[in-house]
């Protein structure tokens, strides 16, 4: 990306604005598209150091604030996209106007950039790719099937259902696991109530006796040892280890294709996330298929929307596979991932 300047006439007066862009054309582009502007110049500038200085900081704002849209206004935004989509207005003005009518900043600022950047030649999905955190990969694979089939519309009002229906699924598993969570809360107070509280006391009685002590109790002790003489050492040990753990996953792909191998084989947790994430596969390249895409694209597409490193990585296999003559159902199958039940469909739509 380059920086550039430009000379603007602003509300009857001269105006000096910046803006980042790939090409001097893409830097007219944005400019023009600011309200009641006349453009006199635009040429390529150095960018300012206190400039670098904003950007890194606003950099590091927006990754520590980073999270997902609220998925109701989200769906609000989308359906109403779709309709105005359907009635052959297009898409930067069905933008402006979505964005006018949201009451959410997060969607409203989304929204409003791509809006700019469609303005200046971008495709919606390309756009979105910057807001992938935010609005998840479903909704960008979905959007980019609309644009290669020439039907946004469908495919929007399809993106809406398939993210209605994964919230619902969320609110269940949430609700689901409510009481189990209270449960497993409580167990830990107490736990932590009774080697705080209840064993410093016994340790007194135990230590008058002057017996050998069993080893669940002499355990016990051990544990309340370390709660009461370096409790603040474990927590900054488990804080650093958490920093550190965070920084080597998102720089050392190594460390991020193992840690979510090892995520899968987590207990009640790697099944629901191992089978939201097929959940969603299917439905994404059912669609692909549905709307016409050759399998090659639609399964290299419908991967967009897979999260996990390992998981990424080994479906992947399946497309170098179909590009080598074999089966879509043989290819699932050799990757080890998929039951017996989705081969046997699959052989059977084959």
């Amino acid at each position: 990306m380059k920086y550039f300047q430009g000379t603007l006439i602003k509300n009857q007066k001269k105006a000096i604005e910046y803006t980042m862009a790939e090409t001097k054309m893409e830097a007219m582009s944005k400019f023009n598209n600011i309200p009641n502007v006349t453009v006199l110049k635009v040429a390529e500038a150095t960018y300012p150091l206190n400039k670098r200085l904003e950007d890194l900081l606003q950099k590091l704002r927006d990754q520590a604030t980073a999270k997902k849209v609220n998925i109701q206004e989200f769906l609000t935004f989308l359906r109403q996209i779709a309709v105005m989509t359907n009635a052959g207005i297009s898409i930067r003005d069905v933008l402006n106007e979505a964005v006018n009518s949201t009451e959410d900043r997060q969607i409203g600022k989304i929204g409003k950039e791509a809006a700019n950047d469609i303005a200046a030649g971008i495709n919606l999905s390309q756009s979105l790719e910057k807001f992938e955190k935010e609005v998840g990969g479903v909704t960008i694979a979905m959007i980019r099937v609309g644009e290669q089939t020439g039907r946004l519309s469908e495919s929007i009002n399809t993106l809406s259902n398939i993210l209605e229906e994964i919230k619902e699924n969320v609110d269940k598993v949430k609700k689901a696991s409510k009481m189990p969570l209270i449960s497993v809360c409580a167990l830990v107070g107490a736990f932590i109530t009774m080697i705080l509280l209840v064993v410093p006391k016994f340790k007194d009685v135990f230590s008058k006796l002057g017996s050998d002590l069993p080893m669940p109790t002499q355990t016990l002790i051990f544990t309340n040892k370390l709660f009461t003489e370096h409790g603040l050492t474990m927590l900054a040990v488990l804080v650093v280890a958490f920093v550190l753990h965070v920084k080597t996953y998102n720089n050392k792909y190594a460390y991020k294709l193992w840690f979510d191998k090892f995520k899968l084989k987590m207990y009640i947790i790697g099944d629901i996330s191992k089978f939201a994430l097929y959940g969603r596969y299917y439905m994404i390249l059912a669609e692909l298929i549905k709307a016409g895409i050759p399998l090659s694209d639609a399964l290299e597409t419908a991967l967009g929307i897979i999260d996990n490193a390992y998981l990424k990585e080994t479906i992947a296999e399946v497309n170098t596979s179909i590009n080598k003559g074999v089966s879509l159902a043989q290819a699932l199958e050799d990757t080890e991932l998929f039951e017996r039940m989705i081969i046997q469909m699959v052989k059977s739509g084959e």
